[in-house]
């Protein structure tokens, strides 16, 4: 009873019904009558729309995982981003606030590896001003004093 028209058919009486096009995990079809207009049967078209929705939430989540945070400069776009979000509603608060927790301790994390600027002159001796990058490489101790009297805290 089954007819060759390139799509698994099977007559039912005095019509032809398509056939859902779901692949089992024995590599055979699940040979249910497809849903008008879908090629899939009820059961295997909730499970299509539920991947898919889960498809785009992991997108939508991987906007934030795809911006390494190396300086504070890159974490103050990401910042942006989140509030930007948050605001037109494409995320929610908790999904906000879980990110927001990540960018806080980056930042602290920047700030204690030395990569952020210097907020006091003790952090620019013994060498450490070597190890700042930001807000730009210190030419000497004298640089990195200069620029803590002219924009520390």
């Amino acid at each position: 009873m089954l007819k060759s028209t390139g799509e698994l058919e099977r007559n039912m009486g005095t019509a032809t019904v398509p056939l859902c096009q779901h692949w089992m995990d024995n590599a055979t079809r699940c040979r249910s009558p497809a849903m008008r207009g879908t090629r899939y049967c009820y059961s295997h078209h909730l499970a299509q729309a539920r991947g898919a929705r889960k498809n785009a939430e992991r997108a939508r989540q991987r906007w934030f995982e795809s911006a390494p945070l190396e300086d504070a400069a890159s974490v103050q776009r990401a910042l942006m981003q989140v509030m930007t979000r948050l605001l037109s509603g494409r995320i929610d608060h908790k999904q906000a606030g879980q990110i927001l927790y990540k960018l806080q301790t980056a930042s602290m994390n920047l700030r204690s590896a030395g990569l952020g600027p210097p907020s006091d002159k003790d952090q620019c001796k013994k060498g450490g001003w070597r190890g700042f990058t930001i807000p730009r490489k210190f030419k000497n101790q004298g640089d990195c004093v200069s620029f803590v009297n002219h924009h520390g805290k």
